[in-house]
């Protein structure tokens, strides 16, 4: 494993895909390749799970076994990589309260003055794809989205790669996560530069 998961979120799937959990990693064993999580009860002790380790810039994802010590539940991990090409992510349905921070422009991230809400749809190691009402960002546009759901509280970039305007009023962006450094961030709100350029 290539980074330390304390304290990241992961977000559990049976094996048919249907979500057990989403629960914060309170202990990351490296020696034994597991992480531990708070003793949930959907969480069966013997089952094999798909974990999805929320992280920025971009995901993991893991196939595990889940295993009971103490007060606490071991999942061991295994099949780990990060955020590839999209043909190679599975993607998990979620409902998670999604919100547009930012835009990137010419390297820098501009900030919203009134941040645009939202929900994830599913979301995979390689991307989500993102419902809301704001229809400006075009494919290709890169973006700051923050996910926040009861322990959930991560902000990451993105990139639309697709785009549907739904039968009520609604858009869709399918977008895949940048696993570059973070931009630095642009001193005026994206409102006042786009102005300049209009």
């Amino acid at each position: 494993m290539r980074k330390n998961f304390i304290g990241c979120n992961a977000i559990i799937y049976d094996e048919n895909d249907i979500l057990l959990a989403n629960v914060i990693i309170e202990e990351h064993n490296l020696q034994e390749n597991s992480v531990a999580v708070s003793d949930v009860l959907e969480l069966t002790v013997g089952i094999l799970c798909k974990v999805l380790i929320l992280t920025s810039p971009a995901p993991y994802s893991y196939l595990g076994r889940i295993h009971k010590r103490g007060r606490r539940k071991i999942i061991t991990l295994f099949k780990g990589d990060v955020a590839e090409a999209r043909k190679d992510s599975q993607r998990y349905k979620t409902d998670i309260p999604a919100s547009i921070e930012g835009v990137v422009l010419e390297g820098k991230l501009y900030l919203m003055r009134n941040k645009v809400e939202g929900r994830a749809l599913n979301i995979s190691k390689g991307g989500l794809r993102l419902r809301t009402e704001y229809g400006s960002l075009n494919v290709g546009d890169r973006y700051q989205v923050h996910l926040q759901s009861n322990d959930l509280d991560i902000s990451m970039f993105a990139e639309v790669r697709g785009k549907i305007d739904t039968s009520d009023g609604y858009f869709e962006l399918s977008s895949q996560f940048i696993a570059e450094e973070k931009p630095e961030v642009g001193e005026e709100a994206l409102e006042d530069v786009l102005n300049k350029n209009v």
